[in-house]
């Protein structure tokens, strides 16, 4: 813990013993300071009084929290419902070696969805047989690195102006999924595209779905508050509990969101949030939030 006038301390806490947060405290470097009505602290914490070999790839349970006495709140990064040393329920960072300055990028995936003669119907009952072909796997991290657990799955089809969407998620122990509404803490989806707003502007529209049944369309990416109303209704949506896990079913008249129809490549992508490991998956890891379409793959709507 480190404090505005500058004193740090490392403390045995969740099963850390004395001797050992002795020893990482004698490694921490820590400055900080107050200027005007803020104050910023700086840490420098070695890989090796970590456990971690510096250049590996590694995921690093972590979690982060400040107290401000003014108003008294503690705000955490990862909100466990409780303590921030529990790290069963906090984050998790995914440390990579530095990209080499001469690292070509990656290119973008391109994928189509299937016009199909009959569209599936959004009721939760999930039957395969309405979702043929071949289902994109969501298998990257926000950063673009490979997924440490089971990757989510979706497919894509196309009736008219709509796009269709199913995605599954298996979650090894289904008594760990949340049934709640609140983005970055429920088991939830989304999917992100460009269009735009009913002034012509462009935008990039974002949906999420819940475990629960909820879905919202989110202000996250620049879409105008005023208009998430009129357009959910361009939305159908379901969802239902599985013994792997869960699944849903989405569709979206893109016409309503502002994109032309046919398209020769629409920027998409597609994530998920699991509970059970604090997961974030994505079809695309932008190195940023999976509405960064610009950095993530193409949709081709024929």
């Amino acid at each position: 813990r480190g404090y505005a006038d500058g004193f740090v301390e490392a403390l045995p806490l969740g099963g850390a013993l004395s001797s050992e947060a002795a020893a990482l405290h004698g490694e921490i470097r820590y400055a900080a300071g107050v200027d005007a009505h803020t104050w910023r602290c700086e840490w420098a914490v070695p890989f090796a009084a970590l456990g971690q070999t510096s250049g590996e790839v590694t995921v690093l349970p972590l979690n982060l929290t400040v107290y401000r006495s003014e108003d008294a709140q503690i705000v955490q990064w990862a909100g466990t419902r409780g303590e921030t040393w529990d790290l069963t329920l906090g984050g998790r960072a995914m440390l990579s070696p530095r990209a080499s300055a001469t690292a070509v990028p990656k290119p973008h995936p391109r994928v189509n969805a299937d016009v199909v003669a009959t569209a599936p119907l959004i009721d939760g009952r999930i039957d395969a047989t309405e979702w043929p072909g071949i289902p994109l796997s969501l298998a990257q991290t926000p950063g673009g690195l490979p997924l440490s657990g089971k990757p989510g799955q979706a497919w894509l089809l196309r009736v008219g102006t709509k796009l269709f969407v199913r995605f599954r998620i298996p979650v090894e122990d289904v008594a760990t999924i949340t049934r709640g509404a609140e983005w970055r803490l429920d088991d939830g989806v989304e999917i992100c595209f460009p269009g735009t707003t009913a002034a012509g502007d462009g935008v990039t529209w974002v949906a999420h779905g819940f475990a629960g049944g909820s879905y919202e369309l989110s202000p996250e990416a620049g879409a105008p508050g005023a208009e998430l109303g009129a357009k959910k209704a361009a939305l159908a949506y379901a969802a239902t509990l599985t013994p792997e896990g869960w699944e849903c079913e989405w569709s979206v008249d893109l016409t309503a969101f502002g994109v032309t129809l046919p398209n020769a490549g629409v920027a998409f992508n597609l994530g998920a949030y699991r509970n059970l490991d604090h997961q974030w998956m994505n079809w695309v890891g932008t190195g940023g939030p999976t509405w960064q379409v610009d950095k993530a793959g193409t949709l081709d709507l024929p």
